[in-house]
């Protein structure tokens, strides 16, 4: 099946075009509906309407399934196959569409993902909860909030969501004193990253899955695999969406260790590997993670970050493939002394004075 070339202004644009031709073509089939005639006259012209709805229907589709948003991607197959399809190639696409959905769906992570928007969307959008100070402990590390908990477990999928509520990439772990509020240990010091954590965790299982292949089970070593397959799926994530690849791994005294963390085996491990002080850079290339070292190369200078790096909606697509489509050239970015891209457009506006998103508010102010 060949790959779709990405529309001038991206697809959320071609969305929001489509959305507005299929609503102007039922429009003119329910006129013809109600003008019809018994003698055939307009039969053909109500053939042609209907393959107009058929192609906008799965314009519709196709840029939902591109841009990631695959329950609204299947209920878009179902309607576009309830209008009686003809053509092969469109029925193929139509259920290449609907697998990847389904699978998508079905997964046990994307399940958990759908109980995260249905708890926190209302809470994130009135302004009640700040993404970023949500706390969830995870098994290795406690002080971590939401989107450090998910890449640690290596949910690349929730992941995603909580950076569409606008979670900062590169958020401090939480601090020995709101450790103390919740009753957690501080395992690691406060200055680590999500990306920092993830690579040092997807360093721990490459080691020891590549140095025990012989002792380990074969159904744990299938496990253990997987798992480092997740982990270096939010490691290429975060990279692509632009977190720092500069932030180094910061772990406590040796000593300290035992009384910090309950699974004093992990921090065990970084040190055997020597982790403690290296950089992002540095724990990839030990890694031998060639998406998270390709990761790294496609955002090397800012140039770079500027053509590839992901729009913060889960889309996975380049910003001006998705929801930066037809905005100048200076409008999703500023250049101080670091790169800064905008919010994600589906975090509440910053501008605080409504509860809508930021693309529905003011996005295309460039704010």
């Amino acid at each position: 099946m060949p790959e779709q070339t990405s529309p001038k202004d991206g697809w959320v644009k071609e969305l929001e075009s489509a959305k507005k031709a299929a609503k102007a073509l039922s429009k003119d089939l329910q006129k013809m509906n109600n003008s019809y005639t018994t003698d055939g006259s307009n039969e053909k012209d109500h053939y042609d309407i209907n393959t107009r709805r058929i192609q906008t229907q799965i314009r519709i589709a196709t840029a939902y399934h591109k841009l990631r948003q695959f329950q609204a991607c299947k209920t878009a197959v179902a309607i576009c196959l309830s209008m009686k399809p003809t053509e092969e190639s469109d029925i193929e696409i139509l259920m290449k569409y609907k697998a990847d959905a389904d699978e998508y769906l079905n997964s046990k992570y994307a399940r958990f993902r759908g109980l995260l928007d249905k708890a926190l969307h209302d809470q994130v959008m009135s302004g009640k909860v700040i993404i970023n100070h949500y706390v969830k402990p995870g098994e290795m590390i406690q002080n971590t909030n939401l989107l450090q908990c998910c890449v640690l477990s290596g949910d690349v999928d929730t992941m995603e969501r909580v950076v569409a509520y606008g979670a900062s990439l590169d958020f401090p772990l939480l601090t020995g004193q709101v450790c103390r509020e919740f009753k957690l240990k501080e395992t690691v010091p406060s200055d680590n990253s999500a990306l920092s954590l993830a690579c040092a965790t997807l360093v721990g299982l490459t080691m020891g899955v590549n140095l025990n292949k012989n002792v380990i089970p074969r159904k744990d070593r299938e496990f253990l695999l997987q798992t480092e397959e997740k982990v270096e799926d939010c490691v290429v994530q975060l990279i692509m969406l632009g977190a720092d690849v500069n932030r180094k791994l910061h772990l406590h005294p040796r000593s300290q260790c035992v009384s910090r963390t309950s699974n004093f085996s992990v921090m065990s491990k970084w040190y055997e590997l020597s982790l403690n002080g290296k950089t992002v850079k540095q724990m990839v290339q030990m890694s031998n993670s060639q998406r998270a070292i390709d990761a790294i190369e496609a955002m090397k200078t800012n140039e770079l970050k500027i053509a590839n790096a992901h729009c913060r909606c889960g889309s996975r697509l380049r910003w001006k493939e998705c929801h930066s489509g037809g905005l100048g050239e200076e409008e999703h970015y500023d250049i101080a002394d670091v790169l800064l891209f905008r919010c994600s457009p589906l975090a509440r506006c910053e501008c605080e004075l409504t509860c809508k998103t930021h693309y529905d508010c003011c996005w295309k102010y460039g704010r």
